[in-house]
Order: C-alpha cells, then structure tokens, then sequence
C-alpha cells in the first residue's frame, strides 16, 4: 500500500508509510528505498533523496539500477560533490 501512494502521487502519505514499513521489515526494501527516494526529491529533499537513491544502487542490479545513478550523480554534481558524481 506505501509505494500505492507514491505512485499516486500522495508523497507525505508515502515517506510516512515507507519509513514505517523500512523500520519494520527488509523484504521489500529496495522497492521501498526506490519510492522513498523520489517522494524526497519531489518535496525538495535531495540529501534525504540521494541516502535512499545510494542504497538501491548499492544493492547493485535491479529494474531501478540506472535511474538511481543517473539521479544520484546529479545531485552528487549539483552539490559540487563531483568526484561522487
């Protein structure tokens, strides 16, 4: 139900369930960082955003592996962290 409403676009509602699920179960951790990354950067969050975008990448290959780098690089850049980057 958590990434339901990141899909929908219900971000508050979203991180607040996300955490929730990520503080009680792994299972399906790399889903939840991938939606809990987004929703923070959508609202502005962007350290928030590139801590749950490092973890999927950190997982290593998945369906969410090359957006998260190509985010994560972004942010990584913008905040002149260019050797991250």
């Amino acid at each position: 139900k958590a990434v339901g409403y990141a899909q929908d676009g219900d971000c508050n509602t979203a991180i607040t369930k996300l955490n929730a699920y990520l503080q009680k179960f792994q299972y399906y951790a790399l889903e939840a960082n991938y939606y809990l990354a987004n929703c923070y950067y959508d609202k502005g969050d962007k350290d928030k955003a590139l801590q749950s975008y490092t973890y999927v990448i950190d997982q290593g290959s998945s369906n969410y592996l090359e957006e998260c780098l190509v985010v994560a690089a972004t942010i990584n850049y913008n905040k002149k962290g260019y050797s991250t980057a």
